[in-house]
């Protein structure tokens, strides 16, 4: 059934977003979540090709993700200045939300989609606002990194602070697709494609 396929894509985001690590090596790795994430899509092109526009995205954010397993010294902002920060690691990080963007877009956009087919507005609703709020956020965060390197420490907290609204609407996001599993997850099953190299 798709209701199983949307819950897996669920788990998969909160594998992303749940971040437990002894020293500097995660132990729940993100690109695991995106594994389950891009599998899961594939899956569910039968519902909506615009699932299956979210797979490059998320095929990237595999191996960006990997970069991430294991956390160098000096890489972490609470501790340390940015000034400090390798330039490379900083510029990967701006890369990685913007592919967070467009896989968000299209999965989005496709449940936004599929419930206007169905008059599910309140599900509609939900794709269309939490779309535009995860933008705006990880929007401000990537406008707000470049003016870390000449401002203090203080204003550094500020932009810290952006982080949380933008790890909320993601969230958010997995919960729409959880919620859209709900409402949707039952609807085209003739269609499910189990072969994933189609």
């Amino acid at each position: 059934m798709y209701h199983s396929i949307y819950n897996n894509i669920f788990w998969g985001f909160m594998l992303v977003l749940l971040d437990f690590r002894i020293q500097f090596f995660d132990v729940v790795p993100d690109f695991i979540g995106y594994i389950m994430i891009f599998n899961g899509l594939g899956k569910l092109r039968g519902q909506h090709n615009f699932f299956g526009k979210a797979r490059t995205p998320a095929f990237m954010l595999i191996f960006l993700s990997l970069m991430d397993l294991v956390q160098l010294p000096g890489n972490n902002l609470l501790e340390n200045s940015i000034t400090t920060q390798n330039i490379w690691f900083i510029l990967l990080g701006q890369v990685y939300v913007i592919i967070d963007l467009w896989m968000a877009y299209w999965i989005c956009k496709a449940v936004y989609t599929l419930a206007g087919e169905h008059d599910l507005r309140d599900i509609a609703q939900r794709a269309k606002y939490r779309w535009y709020y995860f933008l705006y956020t990880s929007g401000a965060g990537l406008a707000f990194t470049p003016f870390l390197y000449n401002t203090s420490r203080a204003f550094l907290l500020t932009w810290l602070g952006l982080l949380i609204p933008m790890v909320i609407t993601k969230f958010l996001i997995a919960f729409l697709v959880k919620g859209a599993g709900k409402e949707l997850g039952g609807r085209g099953e003739d269609k499910l494609i189990t072969d994933l190299d189609e």
